[in-house]
C-alpha cells in the first residue's frame, strides 16, 4: 500500500484564489463607512488569514504498524 500524501487532494493555488475571491466579495459588499473602519479591517484579516503550517523535516517522526504500514 502506497503511503498517503498529506494535503494531496487539494490544490493550494485554488484554496488561495477562493479565499481572495471571498474576501473581495465581502469587502465590496460593505457600506463605505464600514469598509474604512480599522476594526473591520482587523476582522477581515482574522477571518481570511491563512495559517500555513511549517513542516520541520528534522522533527518529523512516524510509527511503523505491526503489519508493516508506516
Amino acid at each position: 500500500m502506497a503511503p498517503q500524501v498529506l494535503f494531496g487532494q487539494v490544490d493550494v493555488f485554488d484554496v488561495v484564489e477562493r479565499h481572495k475571491a471571498r474576501l473581495q466579495d465581502e469587502y465590496q459588499s460593505l457600506p463605505d463607512d464600514a469598509a474604512l473602519d480599522p476594526a473591520m479591517k482587523e476582522k477581515l484579516i482574522a477571518k481570511y488569514m491563512l495559517d500555513v503550517p511549517i513542516l520541520k523535516p528534522e522533527e518529523m517522526t512516524y510509527e511503523e504498524w505491526a503489519d508493516g504500514r508506516t
